[in-house]
């Protein structure tokens, strides 16, 4: 079971895909009139949602490595997350099923999360 935080941040992460898709389907002339005004009222409550999620990563200065190594920018923690869950909600629902099954099979076969490096490159400020 999903605890709140987990929840929440999963939304958190989602609602730049939210907000998009909800403009998108907005400014379409389909007319689905109680549709649109629910979509409106989200990408409202997701911008919030949206901003305040990342008000969390940017009060927080840095965070250690796992070995230690380096410090990293909770920023950029919340931008390398974000990317990763734009760029699989952009995927077509038949890539998303393929990408799950790879992993389902790499689990299968031991797949270690703790020994998959993830490309990290600081955000200029």
């Amino acid at each position: 079971m999903k605890t709140i935080q987990e929840a929440f941040n999963k939304l958190a992460f989602m609602a730049p895909v939210i907000v998009d898709l909800c403009d998108t389907l907005e400014s379409s002339n389909v007319p689905q009139q109680q549709l649109k005004f629910h979509l409106k009222r989200l990408n409202l409550e997701a911008q919030k949602l949206l901003a305040k999620h990342y008000k969390l990563y940017e009060s927080v200065e840095s965070v250690t490595s796992k070995d230690n190594t380096n410090e990293i920018a909770t920023e950029d923690i919340y931008n390398i997350t974000s990317s990763s869950y734009d760029w699989i909600l952009n995927k077509s629902p038949h890539e998303i099923c393929v990408i799950v099954e790879l992993v389902k099979r790499m689990e299968v076969d031991g797949l270690d999360y703790s020994d998959v490096s993830v490309n990290y490159k600081p955000i200029l400020k």
